[in-house]
């Protein structure tokens, strides 16, 4: 079975072409999907929980795949978003997709996965020996720790899917 997904960029936030949008649209895809981060930028945006782009392009791409979504009557999923992919930086996306729905008078059903991990989590699977620092990284310590601000977990493809399977229109 073959599955068409559209990605209009790398990013968003990042820039796209209009007209090469419209003609994903008419292609037929199964999905439309773009990131929202990338390791690229180094840790500062995760460290912080804001987001390398500003408010005003996300917002105006969004807007963009927001309409390509409803034209194609497919889902519309961003990873990590608003860079980092912390839960503020999520819930920061949700606040832009309901302030666009109300404009363009979509009603959604909006699907949104965190991924954030308690220092606790990592404390305990530390000393359970579960957290093998990478060469030539140091193991972490309590100092480390204690020091981290946003920590956040890879997710996979199945949690998509299982929000997707659900009736999302939109999966952030």
């Amino acid at each position: 079975m073959q599955t068409r997904v559209l990605v209009p960029s790398g990013v968003l936030g990042l820039g796209f072409d209009s007209d090469a949008l419209a003609r994903g649209v008419a292609a037929g895809p199964d999905i439309i999907a773009i990131d929202g981060g990338s390791t690229d930028s180094g840790p500062f945006y995760l460290g912080t929980g804001t987001s390398k782009y500003s408010r005003s392009v996300c917002r105006d791409e969004w807007r963009q795949l927001l309409e390509a979504r409803a034209a194609a009557g497919v889902p519309l999923v961003i990873g990590s978003c608003g860079t980092c992919g912390t839960a503020s930086t999520v819930d920061w996306m949700f606040e832009i997709t309901c302030e666009l729905a109300a404009e363009l008078g979509q009603t959604l059903r909006v699907a949104r996965l965190y991924s954030d991990v308690p220092v606790e989590a990592l404390r305990h699977a530390r000393d359970a020996d579960r957290l093998i620092p990478l060469h030539p990284a140091q193991a972490t310590d309590d100092d480390a720790l204690a020091g981290m601000t946003n920590i956040v977990a890879l997710a996979g493809a199945e949690q998509i899917q299982t929000a997707i399977n659900t009736g999302a229109d939109v999966v952030l």
